[in-house]
């Protein structure tokens, strides 16, 4: 039997499996920056990373040069063992045209509601 308890509701079901899968560890996220133009490839390392539901990958809209970015990039697992993934970082608004070449730090949104930054 397995037994799950949530907010006080209670499930009690027979004959079912599962698999218990650790929380990821991410060891190192390679570039930390995009561009203006967005479509940079950002390669995510670590462990159990097939554990996350939803990956994307966003711009840290606290730097104050971003007015706006397109839809945050999705990410792929690279492996089936969940040691990497891969990222396109999205298209940005910024505030001065001239500012196009300046990297800007990305940020990793998990599962809608962990979000990962100040990665260098």
């Amino acid at each position: 039997k397995v037994k799950l308890v949530v907010d006080k509701e209670e499930i009690i079901a027979d004959n079912i499996l599962y698999q218990y899968v650790a929380d990821p560890i991410i060891t190192n996220i390679t570039p930390t920056c995009s561009l203006a133009a967005g479509g940079i490839k950002v390669t995510v390392f670590g462990n159990n990373l097939h554990a996350i539901q939803v990956a994307k990958i966003d711009v840290d809209m606290d730097n104050t040069d971003v007015v706006a970015s397109s839809v945050p990039g999705k990410c792929t697992l690279k492996y089936d063992d969940g040691s990497s993934m891969v990222c396109l970082t999205p298209e940005i608004q910024l505030k001065a045209a001239t500012d196009v070449a300046t990297p800007i730090p990305v940020v990793l949104k998990l599962d809608e509601n962990i979000l990962v930054k100040n990665l260098n």
